[in-house]
């Protein structure tokens, strides 16, 4: 019966990682916002 404790928890893991993950990112983004790079035009090139 491990196998089936191991996929749980496998699963289980996955799940809340899909959810989890995201949510801290934009908590993270929100809390340390940091400078806003300016990039340059980009430089088109023919050849």
């Amino acid at each position: 019966m491990v196998g089936t404790e191991v996929m749980g928890g496998m699963i289980s893991a996955t799940l809340l990682a899909i959810y989890f993950v995201p949510l801290f990112f934009v908590l993270v983004r929100r809390r340390f916002p940091g400078r806003q790079k300016l990039l340059p035009p980009a430089e088109h090139s023919d050849g």
